[in-house]
């Protein structure tokens, strides 16, 4: 079976500009592409230290 890693190089930056181009054309590039674009702009809630529950 042959492993595809191009999901893991884009999101890395580590595809050649014709590995791009060709990514781009992929049925699947839109989802991901957005998928990125909405995932950056997520923010984790502030913690504070009074909400913790001791467990140990």
């Amino acid at each position: 079976m042959k492993e595809n890693y191009n999901l893991a190089k884009w999101l890395a930056g580590e595809m050649t500009q014709n590995e791009l181009d060709e990514f781009k054309k992929t049925p699947e590039y839109n989802t991901y592409s957005k998928i990125e674009t909405y995932s950056s702009q997520l923010k984790a809630p502030l913690l504070r230290k009074a909400n913790f529950i001791k467990i140990f």
